[in-house]
């Protein structure tokens, strides 16, 4: 919103220049800038009859359709109650009070805490035969008591209602409070006011017949008091005396209305042609009118603020002249003037190039007039481009040649082509380089005249910036980036060499620098050595001027301070001259868009302290000593003018005015999204920054913008703290404010939404109890029941694992009587097979040893005979002798599951021979097989079995092996 209103003032500014320039005749005069404020704008009534300020810097004016208020940024208008008119204000900051009056109606306004003001009024009690007492005209606060000033009266009122009237039986003209003292002027003289009493002014019979408009303070000790067309006079304690001034004709030709007076100027404002303004002597006049600036010439109201600035209330509309400015503009007419591209002081002339002509005018300027005529050179009308001074000769660049200026006249030099400027050979006196729209030329003085010499072959494009350094190269701009064009002996051709290319802006300059070339571009700039080569020089840009950045003007003055020009902003580095280096903070003299003509700009340094600048409405002059400097000057604390929710409509919550009411201030989350409003004024170069920060969601400020508003969206219910820092941007002063508000939580966490939550928790809680509690019972008795039925499966389980481990027991056991009765049943059979196999061996061993016997013949053969027989006794012997039985017995036992007790038991007829008969059976023996285990023949065998069966009982169809086999 800020930028918005710096656009809106820089509008005001330019037109009420543009509104100069449209004058009939062409004039040069350096005009103070003024703010014009149209109706329109405030949107209040045409007419301001009384201008205060208050102590917070806010401009209060007594307008038609009530009291209006300028906080800056913002306009207010607030009405009272019978009456639209506000003739008149007065404002009490320790009473937090703003006193209006009007057409029979006086009141008071009082903050409220939204930021707005409230009025009651005071003359409803007062006595009937004065209630038509019509205009309030002045008012005046005197702790305790209230003055009303009217045509005819002077009331005099306190808080408490009490009334008094004082009646000077003349008509009144005006009041003053001075030192605690009322002056009354009327038509029968100045009157001072004791209590209720009038005491006239030793000499006032002086002013009899004359209609005195103000009355001010001029001094410790004296008044001045302003008549409408007779001057003015001042009163010193003892006597009245006319007080001489250099607009006492402005004055009376012009009828005044007001006067008044701060600590450096008196201003007197008039009914026919606007403001003089005069130092305290009341000379020095400066004229500010139509012509150069105010809305209109009927001036009914003045007031200096804090600042220094005088504003106007004017028959249609507020002005507000800038007498601190640091920039005063040079207007003529647009048809013959234009925009200002070059200026030079030649032969007590100031010439001014514009893209409308060439124009001259004495300087400078006679300080008794107030306006100066411009002349138009002749022959020089269209685009001026540059104007040059070499060797005590002024050169004119213009869109059609080259010209020499003398005094009104112009001489072309060369008219074939347009020349952008001229520059003068360091390495020869009496040459210089000058560029046209096709390339460069070389002109020469001859016994006192100029003439083009030749053309600079090598180089034939546009040479509309370049600067020659110490060794008469040529640094030129061209379409390839930044050229070096070094010169032949004889200086009729060139080489050029590109030294730095363009940078991705595509932006780039080229300035001359006491004995050096300059080359900058945003972030990167480069100086020329003694080599004529490029070389960085950080510390001179950073020390010297404001660090790298396109400059489009570097100026040294003579007392060595360095103007420089880049992007909107002027700035000066001035040099300490008892420290003897530049200081370290530049001042800003300037920094609104728009004001020079992009990639032309002009600066023309005239003295130490001042500088012409091309504008794109003609000329300015910088003022190096108005600028305000840290400490200087005042920097109010910023004021939190409104705070708005941006929920669904824009309401304001709450706002500031004079003095800051507290008040804790608790927002309803609906209304979490806010926007704050700060105030601020921006005079001339003065621009108002911007810091914010939110705690606790915010650490520290922001950086500085030029926005007073700042919002927030969607803020979490809790406490919060706005810091607010203001600074100014020309003197560096910083003021800070904060404010503390609460956003509320929604209802639905509310402490009685939560005890709300709270009744249907506990019930579900009980419920909640009460189940969980059947719940655990009903788990208890299916828990025993579980416990039960797990019990019994339990056991089942345990049951059925314990006759598994017996199962499993007696499988192993099983197994090993297997393992053992195979054991045993390989030993029964290893026994039987030995047994076979020695008892075949020991028979037919017998065999042979019969058969020996039977071959032996001799004398021997008896004794031989009875040893072989001896021998057969012991096999036949060994061969009967049986193996031991019982043990095989018992292991054939264990291996068939007691077999041989079971036949025992089932046939006890049976003898030993039929048992191990039966026996060999079982065992699956053929009869063949057996017949030699039992020592007998298959025959024997045969029997023995035919025996046996007979023995058991057994029939011919029974079978025995089947029959063995089943026991």
């Amino acid at each position: 919103m800020q930028l918005i209103n710096q656009s809106k003032r820089m509008k005001r500014l330019l037109i009420a220049a543009l509104c100069i320039l449209f004058h009939a005749n062409v004039f040069a005069a350096w005009n103070i800038p003024v703010e014009n404020y149209k109706q329109k704008d405030y949107n209040a009534g045409t007419q301001n009859w009384q201008i205060k300020q208050q102590k917070n810097q806010w401009m209060y004016f007594a307008n038609n359709y009530g009291l209006l208020e300028f906080d800056g940024q913002e306009w207010q208008l607030y009405g009272i109650w019978s009456s639209s008119v506000v003739r008149s204000v007065e404002i009490v900051p320790e009473d937090s009070a703003i006193y209006v009056g009007g057409t029979n109606e006086y009141g008071i306004f009082k903050p409220t805490p939204t930021g707005k003001l409230d009025f009651k009024p005071m003359s409803r009690n007062i006595p009937d035969e004065y209630k038509n007492f019509g205009q309030a005209w002045n008012l005046h606060w005197q702790n305790p008591y209230l003055y009303v000033q009217t045509d005819k009266y002077i009331f005099r009122q306190n808080k408490s209602g009490d009334f008094s009237v004082i009646n000077p039986n003349a008509h009144i003209f005006c009041s003053a409070m001075i030192r605690d003292a009322l002056f009354v002027a009327t038509d029968q003289g100045v009157y001072l006011i004791t209590g209720t009493q009038l005491n006239a002014l030793q000499g006032s019979e002086l002013l009899h017949g004359k209609v005195i408009k103000a009355i001010r303070e001029y001094s410790s000790n004296k008044i001045l008091i302003a008549t409408d067309f007779n001057g003015i006079y001042v009163f010193d304690g003892d006597a009245i005396k006319p007080f001489k001034t250099s607009v006492d004709n402005f004055i009376i030709n012009n009828q005044l209305m007001d006067m008044v007076v701060n600590d450096n100027h008196i201003a007197f404002g008039t009914i026919l042609n606007g403001v003089a303004v005069t130092n305290l002597d009341g000379n020095d006049a400066i004229y500010i009118n139509t012509e150069n600036g105010l809305q209109n010439n009927t001036v009914l109201s003045m007031s200096f603020d804090k600042s220094g600035n005088l504003w106007l209330g004017l028959d249609h509309g507020i002005d507000r002249v800038l007498l601190n400015s640091p920039i005063q503009y040079l207007y003529g007419s647009v048809d013959s003037k234009g925009a200002g591209y070059t200026s030079c002081i030649y032969k007590d002339k100031l010439y001014l190039g514009t893209n409308q002509g060439l124009y001259v005018t004495q300087y400078p300027f006679k300080s008794n007039e107030r306006k100066t005529q411009l002349s138009l050179v002749r022959k020089i009308s269209g685009q001026v481009w540059n104007l040059s001074v070499i060797n005590n000769t002024l050169f004119c660049c213009h869109n059609r040649g080259l010209y020499i200026i003398n005094n009104q006249d112009g001489r072309p030099i060369d008219s074939r082509d347009g020349y952008w400027l001229i520059k003068p050979m360091h390495k020869h006196s009496n040459m210089a380089i000058a560029g046209s729209y096709n390339g460069l030329y070389l002109l020469k003085n001859e016994f006192g005249q100029w003439r083009i010499s030749n053309i600079i072959k090598g180089y034939t494009s546009s040479t509309r910036m370049f600067e020659l350094d110490k060794n008469d190269n040529i640094w030129i701009l061209s379409t390839r980036g930044v050229e070096r064009l070094i010169l032949n002996d004889k200086l009729d051709s060139c080489t050029a060499k590109v030294m730095k290319k363009y940078p991705n802006n595509g932006y780039c300059s080229i300035l001359p620098w006491e004995d050096e070339i300059i080359i900058c571009s945003n972030g990167s700039c480069q100086m020329t050595d003694i080599n004529s080569n490029l070389v960085d020089s950080v510390d001179f840009f950073n020390e010297i001027l404001d660090g790298e950045k396109l400059y489009s003007a570097v100026k040294k003055s003579d007392n060595k301070d360095v103007w420089f020009m880049y992007g909107d902003v002027l700035k000066v580095r001035k040099y300490d001259h008892n420290a003897m280096r530049y200081e370290s903070k530049t001042t800003e003299i300037w920094d609104y868009p728009n004001l020079y003509i992009g990639g032309f700009e002009h600066l023309q340094i005239l003295n130490n302290t001042e500088a012409i600048v091309g504008c794109t409405s003609g000329f300015a002059m910088a003022k190096l000593n108005t600028v305000l400097h840290p400490n200087q000057g005042v920097w109010m604390k910023p004021t939190i003018r409104k705070l708005i929710s941006t929920n669904q409509n824009d309401t304001i919550i709450y706002g500031e005015s004079y003095p800051k009411i507290k008040k804790d201030i608790e927002i309803k989350y609906k209304n979490n999204s806010l926007r704050f409003i700060i105030d601020g004024y921006d005079n001339y170069n003065e621009h108002v920054l911007y810091s914010y920060c939110l705690s606790p969601i915010e650490s520290d400020y922001n950086k500085w913008i030029r926005s007073n508003t700042k919002e927030y969206t969607n803020l979490s219910e809790g406490t919060y703290t706005l810091k607010i820092r203001t600074m100014s941007a020309a003197s560096g002063q910083t003021a800070e404010n904060s404010l503390e508000f609460t956003i509320l939580p929604p209802w639905y966490r509310t402490w009685w939404a939560y005890l709300l939550y709270l009744i249907p928790i506990m019930y579900i809680i009980y419920l909640v109890y009460k189940y969980f509690k059947h719940r655990v019972e009903k788990g208890r008795l299916l828990l025993e029941r579980r416990k039960d039925s797990e019990m019994q499966k339990q056991q089942l389980k345990y049951a059925e694992e314990s006759h598994e481990r017996e199962k499993e027991i007696l499988r192993l056991q099983n197994e090993q009587t297997e393992i053992e009765l195979k054991s045993k049943s390989q030993e029964l059979a290893n026994m039987m097979l030995s047994h076979l196999n020695k008892n075949e061996i020991l028979t037919e061993i017998k065999k042979d040893l019969k058969k020996i016997l039977g071959d032996l013949h001799g004398s021997n053969a008896e004794q031989i005979s009875r040893k072989i027989i001896v021998l057969q006794g012991k096999i036949t012997q060994n061969i009967e002798q049986e193996v031991d039985w019982n043990k095989f017995e018992e292991n054939f036992d264990l291996v068939h599951s007691q077999f041989i007790q079971k036949l025992m038991k089932k046939y006890p007829m049976l003898n030993k021979k039929e048992r191990k008969l039966c026996i060999y059976v079982k065992m699956g023996l053929f009869t063949k097989e057996i017949a030699p285990l039992m020592n007998m023949s298959v025959r024997g065998v045969e029997m023995l079995r035919f025996r046996m069966r007979k023995h058991m009982n057994l029939d011919r169809a029974d079978d025995l092996e089947q029959l063995l086999e089943k026991i």
